[in-house]
């Protein structure tokens, strides 16, 4: 029986948890470890493109359902010359792309971690892995004796132990950006006064600064919809090195406005009131990829392998994609899951590179005195990322699809042999049931004498 050990129980660890049991690994099979006392989602919003919200529903998470989101088809640009340019956004298999806050993602994902029958053990900070011929030997803080798995997967974001140990020259960098990211509650009835409507997403360039703001969340019980909004703006790089995470303060905010000159009064007075504990300030970080994102019985996946400046949503995305491709992998080669990896770093490094190279070029031309000037540039390569993701999360959907059906055509023959044994089975108890009548009269008669 193999044995899959997950550190970290973020968005992509569990992603990978669930789609592993619906490729038929049992929970036994499958240990999920997390660094925290409990597992809690960590951000604000976060967007999904089309194809994220089309590879969880294929694994059984359908968050359009759970009534946790707004569906955005269109994307409005607006830079120093207050003209907007639109631009939709791509569908895949009919889905749309949506905004989120990340505690309500995070509830689904854990409520479907129950229902496949998986549980998340916190409290286990990784700090050590010894890889064996047949086993890896996992060491956690704290504890006294190693567990054991077959193979290992690093979940555990930008600032991976297990990264660490299996490539410790591999670290993240800081951008000259500081980046915001807030939730702001409203009443539903205000919506009009802010001017957002509640079906695009809303991305505002100007010099050397951008905020995009979107609706992502109604509830219309308590008359209340939800604004999460990102800001980001240059600074010294001295800055980023000095205050990597940033307390926000009345002042704090003051100077991202300062920073923001031809920011719109709507979004000012939305940031301004956005409390302080909705807040996160932090200097932006990115990793230079390197050539294997496993090592033997060793995997990364998500921010451990490709963590990028947060400029077009794609981090998560990447990292969902290759979580379904990673599970198809495992379950491709159970019985040789050394091979399996080594099989799933071949077939994500290509994109993984190509990914974070569009992301590097996006950011370098939202960050300009002059955004307007590189708008239809930025445009043209959303659109080739668009492209370039699509591409990539049909392969894993479909390699997905092949080791699920392939599964169930398994199943479908066992159980016609199982029926046909019971069939044969019927068969001889019927033919004993017809010799039955005359052996219990004789018994009958035996008893009366």
């Amino acid at each position: 029986m193999p044995k899959i050990a997950i550190i970290g129980a973020g968005i992509n660890g569990l992603t990978l948890a669930i789609a592993l049991r619906q490729l038929g690994f049992l929970p036994d099979e499958i240990e999920i470890f997390e660094k925290a006392e409990h597992a809690r989602a960590e951000g604000t919003g976060i967007i999904f493109w089309a194809e994220v919200v089309s590879v969880l529903k294929q694994i059984g998470v359908d968050l359009t359902q759970a009534g946790v989101c707004l569906p955005k088809s269109k994307t409005f640009f607006l830079t120093e010359s207050d003209s907007p340019i639109s631009f939709d956004m791509e569908k895949k298999k009919g889905e749309e792309a949506y905004g989120f806050l990340r505690e309500k993602i995070y509830t689904v994902l854990l409520d479907k971690i129950k229902e496949c029958g998986l549980t998340i053990k916190t409290g286990f900070e990784c700090i050590d892995i010894v890889q064996k011929s047949d086993c890896c030997d996992i060491f956690f803080k704290n504890q006294n004796q190693p567990i054991r798995a077959d193979v290992v997967i690093g979940c555990d974001g930008i600032y991976s132990n297990v990264r660490n140990l299996i490539s410790p020259t591999v670290q993240p960098e800081a951008l000259n950006i500081r980046a915001y990211r807030g939730t702001f509650h409203a009443k539903l009835t205000d919506r009009d006064m802010l001017a957002l409507p509640k079906e695009a997403f809303h991305l505002y360039c100007g010099p050397n600064y951008r905020i995009l703001i979107y609706p992502n969340f109604d509830d219309t019980k308590n008359n209340q919809t939800s604004y999460y909004w990102f800001a980001a703006h240059r600074v010294d790089p001295s800055e980023c090195k000095t205050r990597p995470s940033v307390e926000v303060t009345d002042t704090e905010i003051e100077t991202l406005i300062k920073n923001m000159p031809l920011c719109p009064s709507n979004i000012q007075n939305l940031i301004k009131q956005t409390p302080h504990d909705q807040i996160i300030a932090s200097s932006t970080l990115r990793q230079l990829p390197f050539s294997s994102c496993h090592q033997d019985r060793i995997a990364l996946l998500g921010d451990a392998i490709h963590a990028m400046a947060p400029t077009a949503g794609l981090g998560v995305l990447l990292g969902i994609i290759n979580a379904l491709h990673l599970a198809a992998n495992l379950k491709q080669h159970e019985h040789n899951l050394p091979f399996a990896l080594q099989e799933y770093g071949s077939a994500v490094a290509e994109h993984s590179k190509a990914c974070l190279a569009y992301t590097d070029k996006l950011t370098t031309l939202f960050y300009v005195e002059h955004p307007l000037s590189t708008a239809k540039v930025t445009q043209g390569l959303y659109a080739e990322l668009y492209q370039l993701t699509a591409e990539a999360a049909s392969k894993s959907q479909i390699l997905f699809e092949e080791i699920m059906t392939s599964r169930n055509a398994a199943a479908t023959c066992l159980q016609s042999v199982f029926r046909g044994y019971l069939t044969r089975k019927n068969i001889e108890q019927e033919s004993k049931l017809e010799e039955a009548p005359s052996l219990t009269m004789a018994s009958k008669n035996k008893v009366s004498i």
